[in-house]
């Protein structure tokens, strides 16, 4: 099987906020890296490629990751300001705002470090979910349904996370 490099969309016109707010070049290189993975399980069983998308299910986005870490900060500089300081309450707010920046604009002042350590959005895991669908045959029972109810109902199984 020849090897392609995947072409990345322009940063503007991507629907994924953290794909907006990463460099062309990391973008490339996380989708180059996704491509890998997915013609690594090519010729693998049904099995093998149901165990990955399992995995990939569970697998922490870098929302997630911080999600996590943002309330983790609030929760611990929240309990400093009620039993120490009040002046902990305003690390505290810088952490919510954190959130609320990234939840808002889909940027945080350490998306280049999440980025560096190969943490990707969901919509990311989900298009190596989808493309292993693919490589499995979840959408081979679409075009072989004789009606539009058939293809509908094959169509909604085949996406199903």
């Amino acid at each position: 099987m020849e090897k392609t490099t995947p072409v990345s969309e322009p940063n503007v016109l991507s629907p994924d906020r953290v794909r907006r707010h990463t460099s062309t070049a990391m973008q490339a290189k996380l989708d180059a890296e996704m491509a890998d993975r997915v013609r690594f399980y090519a010729d693998k069983s049904r099995e093998r490629i149901s165990e990955r998308i399992g995995e990939l299910q569970r697998e922490w986005s870098i929302e997630r990751h911080m999600q996590v870490n943002v309330a983790a900060a609030g929760l611990m500089t929240g309990a400093l300001a009620l039993s120490r300081n009040r002046a902990w309450g305003l690390v505290a707010a810088a952490s919510a705002g954190v959130l609320l920046l990234h939840a808002v604009e889909g940027s945080r002042p350490s998306l280049c470090a999440a980025r560096l350590a190969r943490l990707r959005s969901r919509a990311e895991i989900n298009r190596e979910i989808y493309a292993l669908k693919v490589l499995r045959g979840d959408f081979d029972e679409v075009g072989k349904a004789w009606n539009l109810d058939e293809r509908i109902e094959a169509a909604i199984r085949a996406v199903r996370l």
